[in-house]
């Protein structure tokens, strides 16, 4: 579930154009990082954590994942978040995942690196198997 959901950001037209892009080979991705960005990356830029380990319900797993946000500038780390949300909302009936719901929000600033942190945590519910063949 983690690298679907790095690979379909990174992979994201309006998530390229706000946080920027980085090339491997001749293919560009979005500055999206699973865990850390590698270090030396210019801000902005976006990593995933997963936070809690899948719960299983009724046939369904609920995964709880972070997308923090970072950006020298306060406006442009908000727009990242809301890019990040609306994307993410998208996914919402892809393949088996049956749900999207962002949980929280919160406006950080780090003194340490001078960057504007944003986490936002999302739940997600899949369904075990697909509802639709691909």
């Amino acid at each position: 579930m983690e690298n679907a959901i790095r690979d379909y950001l990174r992979e994201h037209t309006d998530i390229k154009t706000i946080v920027g892009t980085y090339t491997v080979g001749s293919v560009t991705y979005a500055k999206v990082y699973q865990g850390i960005a590698p270090q030396g990356t210019p801000a902005p830029y976006v990593t995933i954590k997963l936070i809690s380990k899948p719960r299983r319900q009724f046939g369904a797993r609920q995964y709880r994942f972070q997308f923090s946000c970072y950006s020298p500038a306060y406006g442009q780390a908000k727009a990242i978040a809301k890019a990040i949300e609306t994307a993410l909302e998208d996914m919402d009936g892809l393949s088996n995942i049956f749900a999207v719901y962002p949980e929280n929000e919160v406006d950080l600033y780090e003194n340490d690196t001078n960057l504007h942190h944003i986490p936002l945590d999302v739940l997600f519910i899949a369904l075990e198997k697909p509802i639709f063949n691909e």
